[in-house]
């Protein structure tokens, strides 16, 4: 379990950021699987225009869906991300935040699920 929610925090915080950076919103599919790690992800929709500090997608993981809307300051070097995932009823439920800040060339990321927090550099 360990492996697959830092698996999944990879995926997310490389999303976040190579759109952000990059100022692409092209629908994508990421397949990618670490020795330790079966997982696939998919893009599912993106909301963004080039310029935008904000930025909203869905993704499939495993079975689930999530939703996660994220917010960057205007140098691209801080982004707070609340993830969403659907519940059985089909709505979307807090499921975690992400801060991911860029200090010194160094990325940082945060993320709080259900009062754990982890912090990776």
């Amino acid at each position: 379990m360990k492996g697959e929610l830092t698996y999944k925090k990879l995926v997310a915080t490389v999303l976040s950021v190579s759109l952000f950076v990059g100022g692409v919103v092209i629908p994508a599919q990421v397949k990618a699987s670490p020795s330790n790690v079966e997982s696939s992800e998919r893009v599912l929709a993106l909301e963004k225009h080039p310029g935008d500090t904000h930025l909203v997608y869905t993704y499939e993981s495993n079975g689930s869906l999530y939703k996660v809307e994220e917010n960057a300051n205007e140098d691209l070097t801080e982004v707070n991300s609340t993830i969403y995932v659907m519940n059985d009823e089909g709505n979307y439920v807090q499921y975690a935040t992400q801060e991911a800040d860029i200090i010194n060339s160094n990325l940082i990321v945060t993320t709080n699920v259900n009062g754990v927090i982890d912090t990776e550099a």
